[in-house]
């Protein structure tokens, strides 16, 4: 679809005639018509001054698809049911895969270190569960921490070893 087709179909979903959309817009029927047929080309003025008429978004109006604040209250239920169908597919898809991977985990023999490890993390986290800002500026720390050292720059790897370390003072009450 393209514009002029847009302004036609929008205007009909509306309710709006021809001549009444014109005349608000102070413009001939006619001219509205050759829009309307693609005969005529639209400056930005003029889309967004239609848009307005219309009481819909510049974007709805050129490309055809709503954007949230075209929709109307029965789209938004939809749209809102179907992105919580979404939402809760893709928790369970990551529920069933966690279990897995945890059965996974469970039926292999692991040595102490590795319990100690996977119990010394589950503490941890069952500790700052709470502090989601500290649990995140960790992983993003010992992610950057990562990536610096593969890449083989001392001075950005020495600057979040110390960023860290800081991080870990203040959070330990460390002086």
């Amino acid at each position: 679809m393209n514009i002029g087709d847009n302004i036609r179909k929008i205007r009909k979903e509306k309710n709006i005639t021809q001549s009444q959309l014109a005349t608000s817009l102070e413009i001939s029927q006619s001219y509205l018509s050759d829009l309307e047929n693609n005969r005529k080309n639209l400056g930005i003025k003029t889309i967004e001054k239609i848009a307005k008429k219309l009481n819909v978004s510049v974007a709805y109006l050129t490309s055809g698809n709503k954007m949230l604040r075209d929709l109307n209250d029965k789209e938004k239920r939809e749209m809102m049911s179907k992105l919580s169908h979404e939402i809760s597919k893709t928790n369970m898809e990551s529920e069933l895969n966690l279990k897995s991977n945890l059965l996974d985990l469970i039926q292999r023999d692991l040595k102490y270190r590795d319990v100690h490890y996977f119990n010394n993390i589950y503490n941890f986290y069952e500790l700052e569960k709470t502090e989601d800002d500290n649990l995140l500026f960790i992983s993003v720390l010992l992610q950057m921490l990562r990536q610096h050292k593969m890449s083989g720059s001392k001075e950005a790897y020495d600057d979040i070893t110390n960023e860290f370390n800081d991080f870990l003072k203040r959070y330990l009450n460390i002086k």
